[in-house]
């Protein structure tokens, strides 16, 4: 498009709770992605359609990392293990 537009820096928030007690909290941003995003990414993408996965001791949070109105971007999946340690990875 060749109008303006505005995109938003979506978030996800995860909480591991185990009977009663919090094991972690984890604010999921773009930035924590910065790693495998090139510049157009970082500037103009947005966190979208985030999709969880258990697997053994770890969550996935798998995400479309994407341009508003465009095709570009990237599929990435960030990992987190039992203690709240986690990882990025794109596909």
């Amino acid at each position: 498009t060749k109008k303006d537009f505005v995109t938003h820096n979506f978030k996800s928030d995860l909480i591991l709770i185990q009977e009663k007690d919090t094991l972690f909290k984890k604010q999921v941003t773009k930035s924590d992605f910065n790693p495998v995003l090139y510049s157009a990414l970082k500037q103009y993408a947005t966190l979208q359609s985030p999709f969880l996965e258990l697997r053994n001791d770890s969550i996935f949070i798998h995400y479309s990392i994407s341009i508003p109105v465009t095709d570009v971007g990237i599929a990435a999946t960030i990992k987190f293990d039992k203690n709240g340690g986690f990882k990025v990875e794109d596909k």
